[in-house]
């Protein structure tokens, strides 16, 4: 008996079998029913302000692709499947597994457009759509060990010294997983979001199903962006916020990881991100799916290579690796790497100033050049895998070369907001040291984001900040400009301006607010400059902000705190006498603190910060020839500050254990 209920469920298992599918939609439906409120709702602020910039503010386009799909066609396909796995809504379609006796049924809807089985490399056909549109702040400059020589490559060094280091961008990495919530490298990353489209849940590391190695890919390159540890790596833009997501299952090589790309850019659409790496791509897969040919290499063709042109249409930057295949030669590229609005980035020796050997090559299949431009890809530190008893390895490929060329143009997105991207990209492009001689190898070649800064203007960095005498806040910052500047304000949220001073170092600013001046302990402030043409506010002020949202955005000044931004050196900021004070000595040892300033003062406040800015101590004492602090600090670098009223003592010290 029992071998004959065995017999009857096998040969029902292959009566029925189960596919996945792709099943696309005729429309959205009746717009009586499925209006664009859904989707103006789920768009945060930073994708509406994305989006305003594509048309300088003037009005924000929405496409009939941008409404969700019809809820009542999703519910009928899921009453015969049950088991709806993604909606895709730019596209118009789910992706589902669907028993062979359903298949016919189906494909009858009259809403239903087409299946096709995710096993097929075409999914679209070929299309002639086109774009139109080309606080954890550590207190001290980086020390960057040895991930300084691709960042120096891409002239970003200096830039870092002032404090531009990607605040205010979102960036978003599409990838095989991160495992950054325990690794010290990643301690102070901003992760807005991430979630996991392979398993549908919100974890992004290893977890149980996973191949051993799926999180190591993506943790090393979300590093060379995000990570952050002195004397061994800095990233390039470790103070862009991210938002991860895993999509690039190890465990086969399957065209379903395509839709999970898809879900994840428009899901990272929505959240507001500005700027998507990607180091994957597809044209060979497992046997049984079908592998892309060359043909299909159009810009437009491929379910990623789509998704790409369409996350540019709506104002992201998007970067994704070359591929690895150089030494099959030219004619080596993957999707998206051919996409028509993507930046694709192949991988440069630093040591011969030629593109390594692996890096894929183009041209497209019409002959159209990519890759789109080089980075450092050879021999480049980051994160090992928490496997590992190292805490960096030496990796190799155009997966890294992407990151590093997407971080270092967030530091420029981060200066020049109201920039439309499809003029960013092509100022990234003019950057580039061939960009008079552009071949499929190098495309423009390397970027220099530093020129990019040069001739676009003003920029200003984000202030740090700090208690001075006489009960004031001074707020330090630089500025970058090729042209002179003529008029510098700070000016409060309720109008008022105050008088901006030449700081003691090229290009630094400083002004004193008294304390009269804050409501609640707080200040709100924005800074203004024109060079006697054109004007920049920092933060920028987007035109859609203030008339649509009816609102303004400021910085902002805590009361008698300090903030230094990460990567510049406070030590050089002005003091009240425009000269650093240091302590006598500054000694730690046996959870003691001991410290002399050379004099006496009767009230002073006394405050320790950690790497991170973090305040582990804060009190208010009278200051004698030699101070003493019981204080228990774990191991690490430490900064001690003694505001007197008179004058601001500060200095590093060390604790071992």
């Amino acid at each position: 008996m029992i071998k004959t209920i065995l017999i009857l469920i096998l040969i029902s298992s292959n009566l029925f079998s189960q596919e996945l599918y792709r099943v696309f939609f005729t429309d959205k439906g009746p717009q009586s029913e499925n209006t664009f409120e859904p989707v103006l709702e789920n768009l945060s602020d930073q994708a509406w302000n994305r989006r305003a910039k594509m048309t300088n503010n003037t009005v924000i386009h929405f496409l009939e692709e941008d409404r969700f799909i019809y809820r009542s066609y999703v519910d009928s396909v899921n009453s015969i499947t049950g088991n709806i796995l993604l909606e895709l809504n730019w596209n118009n379609y789910v992706v589902t597994r669907i028993d062979s006796q359903d298949v016919e049924l189906i494909e009858s809807f009259t809403f239903v457009d087409r299946l096709v089985p995710i096993k097929s490399r075409r999914a679209f056909g070929n299309s002639s759509h086109e774009i139109d549109f080309l606080q954890e702040y550590v207190m001290e400059s980086f020390r960057y060990g040895g991930s300084e020589a691709p960042l120096e490559a891409l002239n970003v060094l200096e830039l870092h010294s002032k404090g531009f280091n990607g605040q205010g961008v979102t960036i978003g990495f599409i990838d095989s997983g991160y495992d950054w919530i325990d690794d010290p490298i990643f301690e102070g990353i901003n992760v807005v979001a991430e979630r996991d489209f392979i398993f549908g849940d919100d974890v992004t590391a290893n977890q149980e199903g996973d191949r051993g190695n799926q999180d190591h890919h993506g943790t090393a390159v979300l590093s060379l962006v995000s990570g952050y540890l002195q004397d061994t790596l800095i990233g390039i833009a470790n103070q862009a916020n991210v938002v991860i997501a895993k999509t690039e299952d190890l465990r086969s090589e399957t065209h379903i990881e395509e839709d999970y790309f898809a879900a994840a850019v428009e899901w990272m659409d929505a959240l507001g991100v500005e700027i998507i790496n990607s180091s994957l791509g597809y044209r060979y897969f497992n046997q049984g799916q079908e592998n892309y040919e060359y043909e299909d290499m159009d810009g437009r063709s491929t379910i990623v290579s789509d998704i790409v042109n369409k996350a540019a249409a709506r104002g992201i930057l998007f970067f994704t690796s070359a591929g690895n295949d150089g030494k099959k030669g030219e004619r080596s590229l993957i999707s998206p790497a051919e996409a028509d609005s993507v930046i694709s980035v192949g991988a440069i020796r630093l040591d011969v100033d030629s593109v390594a050997n692996f890096s894929s090559r183009g041209p497209r299949v019409d002959d159209v050049i990519y890759p789109k431009i080089v980075a450092p890809g050879v021999s480049i530190l980051a994160a090992a895998p928490s496997s590992s008893t190292n805490t960096v390895i030496r990796a190799n490929g155009t997966s890294f070369a992407s990151p590093l060329a997407a971080g270092a143009t967030s530091l420029y997105l981060g200066a020049f907001k109201n920039i439309p991207t499809w003029e960013i990209r092509q100022k990234l492009y003019q950057s580039c040291h061939r960009y008079e001689d552009q071949d499929s190898d190098y495309g423009y070649g390397m970027p220099d984001i530093q020129k990019m800064f040069d001739e676009s203007g003003i920029a200003i960095s984000y202030p740090s900040y700090y208690p001075i005498e006489d009960s004031k806040m001074r707020v330090v910052f630089y500025t970058h400009s090729k042209v002179e500047i003529n008029d510098l304000r700070i000016i409060a949220a309720n109008g008022v301006v105050h008088t901006v001073n030449p700081g003691i170092e090229d290009d630094q600013y400083y002004a004193d607010i008294h304390f009269d001046y804050f409501i609640d302990n707080q200040f709100d402030y924005m800074i203004a400059s024109s060079d006697g043409e054109s004007e920049f506010n920092l933060p920028i002020q987007n035109t859609y902000q203030i008339l649509i949202n009816g609102k303004n955005n400021y910085l902002s000044v805590q009361l008698d705190s300090t903030f230094i931004q990460r990567g510049v050196d406070p030590t050089i900021f002005p003091t009240s006498v425009n000269e650093k004070k240091t302590f006598n000595y500054v000694a730690y040892q046996a959870s003691v603190l001991n410290f002399s300033v050379g004099n006496k003062y009767s009230d002073a406040e006394v405050y320790i910060y950690d790497l991170l800015g973090n305040l582990v101590f804060k009190e208010k004492r009278r200051i004698m020839d030699h101070n003493q602090i019981d204080i228990n600090l774990r191991s690490g670098l430490y900064l001690l500050v003694v505001n007197t009223g008179i004058e601001i003592y500060s200095d590093k010290f060390s604790t071992t254990r």
